[in-house]
């Protein structure tokens, strides 16, 4: 899973100053653990321990876990309901996840975040901090049954919509090493196919898994289907898949077999009809080479470039809140912001693509230029037209439009160039 990081707000609030009681209020998480990341947002009414003059207030809670490296790597915390920084802090840590909000009781409030600290314990690595505004949530353990804990896995997962579904997510949980979401997918021999009739346990288990995804951790960049039949009716899928890790590509051929409960992406499941992996095998795995994994990710790309026509302090503040929601990471010459679909459907279907959660990028150089690129030509213009009809646009000068067969906007970044019109021009020259 491509790792996101956040820009946001911190919160004001003195652990050292220990509130007496907490009243739940409410709490929400998205539905994108089958992503490899969840985000939960809590809201309390807290009561200071002071005297009878302290007002009770509003206490927000914010926390980021990352399954596959990162374990629980953000919380952020707002005391009190300024509207403002509340949008900024709540889209900066979860609007850019693709996933719906669900709501959570009080209990799975606790026992989710106790699980994602012991999901950090066994990355074997830190949990975020301050810990000490959240350790009332860590200090007293909850316990879920057996039907607790098979509800809140469902509210932390989006519903499997077809076969494409269930097979992409499988995968992508075998690359990133996540066994213990990949088991879940498997059949556990109560479900029935599309026609009703009951589907075998899957002889796969969790201990098995490794065995399917190779000795390092990977993401899943692209996976393509082809649909096989049997004479008896056992549906499998063919899977080429493109993994990125440490060292590099590896492709992987491998053969998965459903309960065939739902074929058609464009059909979902009914009648209870159990969406679930049966049984899975490695056909072959190789390494290839950066080019040829370039090849196969290579889209067109659209680009529209303009000069800024404001000051660098006052534009960034304005940008800041036109981006809410995006993900930033800072580079050598500007700053790159990644605007990402508002759903996960690029997984529903034949070929995914990683990068096709992306709604478009915008990229502020340090020369005073803002380029902004998408895969599609009606994202691009729906890229512009927010443009225009934002606060900025009295600030842009619209300097030229492109479209490149092949991915550039990254090989600018990288380039040591400063100017985005210089650089076509040397890709011109080519």
């Amino acid at each position: 899973m491509t790792e996101r990081k956040f820009t946001v707000i911190k919160g004001g609030f003195d652990p050292a100053k220990t509130p007496e009681k907490r009243r739940f209020l409410t709490a929400e998480v998205t539905d994108t653990r089958l992503m490899g990341v969840v985000a939960l947002a809590v809201a309390w009414e807290v009561t200071p321990a002071g005297g009878a003059d302290d007002e009770p207030y509003r206490f927000h809670q914010f926390f980021y876990y990352d399954a596959e490296e990162y374990g629980l790597e953000t919380y952020r915390s707002l005391r009190g309901d300024d509207v403002q920084e509340l949008t900024i802090l709540r889209q900066s840590l979860m609007g850019g996840l693709g996933g719906k909000y669900v709501k959570l009781t009080e209990k799975e409030v606790y026992a989710l975040v106790q699980q994602f600290a012991a999901g950090s314990r066994e990355l074997g690595v830190p949990i975020a901090e301050p810990r000490a505004e959240y350790a009332f949530l860590l200090d007293t353990p909850v316990q879920l049954s057996m039907a607790e804990e098979e509800a809140l896995w469902n509210k932390l997962c989006t519903p499997l919509r077809s076969d494409y579904h269930l097979v992409h997510y499988f995968l992508m949980r075998i690359a990133g090493h996540d066994f213990g979401a990949a088991a879940r997918l498997l059949s556990d021999g109560k479900g029935t196919d599309a026609a009703g009739n009951p589907v075998k346990k899957s002889p796969l288990s969790k201990a098995v898994l490794p065995f399917l995804s190779g000795e390092l951790p990977s993401t899943l960049c692209k996976n393509t289907i082809e649909e096989f039949v049997d004479r008896d009716g056992t549906r499998s899928y063919l899977c080429e898949a493109l993994l990125e890790d440490k060292n590099g590509y590896r492709l992987a051929v491998m053969e998965v077999i459903t309960s065939g409960a739902c074929p058609d992406p464009a059909a979902p499941a009914e009648n209870g009809a159990a969406l679930q992996v049966v049984d899975a095998r490695l056909n072959s795995c190789f390494r290839i080479t950066p080019e040829e994994a370039a090849m196969q990710l290579n889209r067109d790309e659209y680009v529209t470039s303009f000069d800024i026509l404001l000051d660098p302090e006052p534009f960034e503040q304005s940008f800041s809140l036109f981006t809410l929601g995006c993900m930033r990471t800072d580079h050598d010459m500007g700053r790159l912001f990644l605007e990402f679909n508002k759903t996960n459907d690029h997984v529903n279907q034949r070929v995914f693509r990683l990068n096709e959660d992306v709604h478009g990028l915008y990229y502020v150089s340090d020369f005073g230029q803002l380029i902004v690129a998408a895969y599609t030509p009606q994202d691009i213009v729906d890229l512009e037209n927010k443009l225009f009809r934002s606060a900025l646009a009295p600030f842009l000068h619209l300097s030229g439009k492109f479209l490149f067969k092949e991915q550039v906007i990254y090989e600018f970044i990288q380039s040591g160039m400063d100017d985005f019109l210089a650089f076509v021009a040397t890709l011109q020259e080519d």
